[in-house]
């Protein structure tokens, strides 16, 4: 079975700086730790245009009679990182909303930024392509433009200042509730009024009810989301305990959980 490897390229008209090479390796090696558990090699790098070929530590370095499980794993891990750096990708070429401050950065965010950062400055077209046959055609493949690229870098950017700025909310108002009890347990919440919990305020859209949500799972109140749905649907407020409930899941013995 032969190694699978992930291409990242720049079409560069002049050479790209060793230290931006050094640099997007650096990246691209947390995220993958980060995305995977593993650990990504350089397998060759090629000048001109610029061609760099990574490999998955598990085919790099393991033989004998579990090479074989071991370049599966290795092909999985390499193509699930093409596929978030993808969809990443054509995810930040749409501006952030405010619900984006609630979601957890993509974890190879970095990735990203330093692949758009690189674009720009160098003027220079980028990609990756990934391909595996053995299971079914596995294929990913892209190419973006310095002009998508700037607008990639920007929404980025958007993305992570709403996401500061959603920090700092939820901050303020933790710190403006110095009164609330001891955060409940799933087992002794049975009722949301038995607690004292921030009020959710007039401003009742989806993204200002997520907001909220996400304040009350940082005060350890998660446990009680169930029954504040239940108390809105009670009050006739059917479509802030539907927002409440895309939070909560159903195990398989029928018992609600909090999502993360």
């Amino acid at each position: 079975m032969a190694d699978a490897v992930l291409t990242i390229f720049f079409e560069n008209e002049r050479p790209l700086p060793v230290g931006e090479i050094g640099k997007l390796l650096e990246d691209m090696a947390g995220d993958y730790h980060r995305a995977t558990g593993s650990h990504l090699v350089l397998s060759n790098l090629e000048t001109g245009s610029t061609w760099i070929i990574l490999k998955d530590i598990l085919s790099a370095v393991v033989d004998g009679s579990g090479a074989v499980a071991s370049a599966v794993r290795a092909a999985d891990n390499l193509y699930s990182f093409a596929k978030k750096i993808r969809d990443g990708l054509k995810s930040a070429k749409t501006p952030p909303t405010a619900v984006d401050g609630y979601a957890r950065p993509s974890p190879v965010l970095k990735t990203l930024e330093r692949l758009s950062k690189i674009s720009i400055e160098q003027e220079s077209p980028f990609g990756a392509k990934y391909h595996r046959n053995e299971k079914g055609a596995e294929t990913v493949e892209f190419t973006y433009q310095p002009s998508e690229s700037a607008e990639i870098r920007k929404n980025l950017k958007l993305e992570r200042e709403i996401r500061k700025e959603t920090m700092q909310a939820s901050r303020a108002i933790i710190h403006r509730a110095p009164d609330l009890l001891e955060p409940p347990t799933s087992d002794d919440a049975q009722t949301a009024r038995s607690f004292r919990v921030p009020a959710l305020g007039a401003d009742q859209s989806e993204s200002a009810v997520l907001g909220w949500i996400n304040i009350l799972k940082g005060l350890g109140y998660e446990g009680i989301l169930p029954s504040i749905a239940a108390d809105f649907e009670g009050q006739g407020n059917f479509e802030v305990a539907r927002i409440i409930r895309t939070q909560i899941r159903t195990d398989d013995r029928g018992t609600e959980r909090v999502t993360e």
